[in-house]
């Protein structure tokens, strides 16, 4: 959904295209167990099937990284052809999407002023970083604390704040029974080379698309 905060229009883009559903069949497998969806005892055991989940703005707000927490690929899109309401603006968006790489499972993406985008990396008990300028994903922190990490913020104090929601033990992935340990975590991981959080808005144009301060 893109929304014109001036104006209060919004509009949808990248509809219904593979890079914005769930992988068909995915199981993850978090601290070595398969994850299926199973919400009671007697109900139809299903995949991890969420959509599009994760998005992160870059540094200039020109690019949005995205992907879903039921699949393991990251994409990007150009925001101009986002905001772009002409004939032919879906055509043009779907077309301009691209093929990022295998991330590992994240739910929830966040950017630096450095334009390093960041996500949970659930499957591998890590958080991962990926620089748009090269391509190349790494780790940013790895711990056997981390299950599924979410909710990531990065702050004006320069590191990046996360919570473990323990999502995979609650009742709709074990038959109904709840196997969340309280209290839940948040953690935080200094980021690197001096990152901190973007201030700037996005460029200006009659449609926008800007972070949220």
């Amino acid at each position: 959904m893109v929304v014109d905060l001036g104006s209060g229009q919004a509009w949808r883009r990248l509809m219904m295209i593979p890079p914005v559903e769930p992988t068909e069949g995915f199981v993850p497998t978090i601290w070595g167990q398969p994850v299926y969806m199973n919400g009671t005892t007697g109900m139809p055991i299903t995949n991890v099937a969420f959509g599009v989940d994760g998005i992160a703005l870059s540094a200039d707000g020109t690019t949005l990284f995205f992907k879903t927490t039921g699949g393991r690929k990251m994409w990007s899109v150009p925001t101009a052809r986002l905001r772009d309401q002409s004939q032919y603006a879906e055509i043009l968006a779907r077309g301009a999407v691209g093929y990022l790489g295998e991330t590992g499972l994240s739910d929830g993406l966040e950017s630096d002023t450095n334009n390093m985008i960041y996500g949970g990396n659930i499957e591998d008990n890590s958080l991962m970083m990926f620089n748009p300028s090269t391509g190349i994903f790494q780790t940013l922190v790895r711990d056997p604390r981390f299950s599924w990490s979410d909710t990531l913020s990065v702050a004006a104090d320069g590191y990046l704040y996360f919570t473990e929601n323990q999502l995979w033990r609650s009742p709709a992935y074990n038959g109904g029974v709840d196997k969340r340990v309280k209290p839940y975590v948040l953690f935080r991981v200094q980021l690197p080379n001096g990152g901190t959080k973007i201030t700037q808005a996005a460029p200006a144009s009659n449609s926008t698309m800007r972070r949220w301060q």
